[in-house]
């Protein structure tokens, strides 16, 4: 059992908040970068419909702020999840090792078992890279801010295919007359 326990005795707190900050390093520059071309698209897209003072750019910049804030949160909490799932596999990894030991009772199977179990689960973790973390806000800024549906018309392309202001498939033109009146 002393040698599982010095195998195993350089899994301590240090270590797991290592993985958890390991994957914090990781993670946060592509938060990081993915926020500032949003921005910069946002920007663009605001300027583009001559909105960039607006109480539509304010939102829109307030939207890409929270779901910047959300995405940090979401970063710190998946370095957690990955020193738990650190913890847990060292921890489910020494009770097989101390279970094998007990059954078997043999004590050098066991001291090597452990040397190699805590090599390999002493490497570092590898991340994947993260997905698009941005919803498109500068995208739904088509027509002025006004909202885009999935098929990518906006409500003014919408108001066309009525035929409310004449028919769908014909640039209609109203008739009026002027009446003046004494």
């Amino acid at each position: 059992m002393g040698k599982i326990d010095t195998a195993f005795s350089k899994f301590d707190d240090p270590y797991f908040g290592s993985i958890r900050q390991s994957y914090t390093d990781f993670a946060a520059p592509q938060v990081e970068d993915q926020y500032k071309k949003a921005q910069e698209s946002l920007a663009y897209a605001l300027a583009r419909n001559g909105i960039q003072d607006s109480t539509i750019a304010g939102s829109k910049q307030a939207d890409l702020q929270k779901e910047y804030d959300l995405n940090r949160a979401a970063i710190a909490d998946e370095g957690i999840n990955q020193e738990k799932q650190a913890r847990t596999s060292v921890s489910n990894e020494r009770s097989n090792l101390v279970a094998q030991l007990q059954s078997t009772a043999d004590p050098t199977a066991a001291a090597s078992a452990a040397a190699s179990s805590a090599s390999a689960l002493s490497m570092k973790p590898t991340f994947s890279p993260l997905g698009q973390l941005f919803s498109n806000i500068a995208g739904s800024l088509k027509y002025g801010g006004l909202p885009v549906y999935p098929d990518g018309s906006g409500v003014l392309d919408r108001l066309k295919q009525t035929g409310l202001f004449g028919s769908p498939s014909t640039s209609a033109a109203g008739s009026s007359k002027v009446i003046n009146s004494p």
